[in-house]
Formats: C-alpha cells, sequence, structure tokens
C-alpha cells in the first residue's frame, strides 16, 4: 500500500511517535524504553484504516480459529490499550506507546498511502464466503 522505502520511513516515524508519547506521559521516568511495539501499533491502525473488512484468523479460547473482520480483531486490540492505559498501572509495558503509535499510523497513512490505493477498502469489490 505505501511501498518499501516509505513503509521504513512509515515505521520510523510511528516508532518516534510512540516514544515521544512515552516521553509525554512519563516525563519523569529512568526507566528504558525497550521495543517495537509502538511502531508495530502504527501499522495495526494503518492496516485497520486501509482493509478494515478483511478477514483475519483468531484462535478462540488458543484452540478454536475464527475467520472475523479486522475491525473486531484489531480494534478491539486498540480499545484493550486504552483500557490497560487506564486500569493497568502496575504493569511495565508503556501503553502510552501503543496508542501514541496508533495514533501516529492513523494519521500518517492518509500521506503515505499510493495514491490508487482507496482507504477503508472503498471501491473493492465483496466476495461472498461460504
Amino acid at each position: 500500500a505505501v511501498g518499501h522505502f516509505k513503509y521504513l520511513v512509515f515505521y520510523l516515524l510511528c516508532a518516534i511517535a510512540a516514544g515521544l508519547g512515552h516521553a509525554a506521559w512519563f516525563g519523569a521516568s529512568q526507566s528504558p524504553l525497550v521495543g517495537a511495539s509502538g511502531a508495530v501499533a502504527g501499522i495495526i491502525a494503518a492496516y485497520l484504516i486501509l482493509y478494515p473488512n478483511m478477514r483475519v484468523w483468531v484462535l478462540a479460547l488458543g484452540k478454536i480459529p475464527l475467520p472475523i473482520t479486522a475491525f473486531w480483531c484489531l480494534g478491539v486490540w486498540l480499545v484493550l490499550q486504552v483500557y490497560s492505559l487506564v486500569f493497568d498501572q502496575s504493569s511495565n509495558v508503556s501503553w502510552i506507546s501503543h496508542i501514541s503509535g496508533a495514533a501516529a499510523g492513523a494519521v500518517l497513512i492518509l500521506f503515505f498511502k499510493r495514491s490508487h490505493v482507496p482507504l477503508f477498502e472503498r471501491g473493492r469489490r465483496r466476495v461472498k464466503s461460504d
């Protein structure tokens, strides 16, 4: 949807936004910020904006494969990040980094996507599955 080089720049900008979000939220923290989850959250948000109706497979109860739309799978994941930020104060996970990276990805994809790639799968033919 964006091409190789633009994807790299997109990924790095999402990582920077995640780091800046962490620094703004935990400015006085002395703990290191390690990981790429904020950048990956940006990719998740971009995928959600480009392909919300795409079917993805999840394992319900860890064993039962279910096809659901990206909207539900990734949307629930994003909501859980906000929930965890508010209610999981004891965790060592920087939930705000995930949220900041996702917000950056949602905005940046509007500028980074190729011109022929529609938002929200507009114009894409839907194929009924049996």
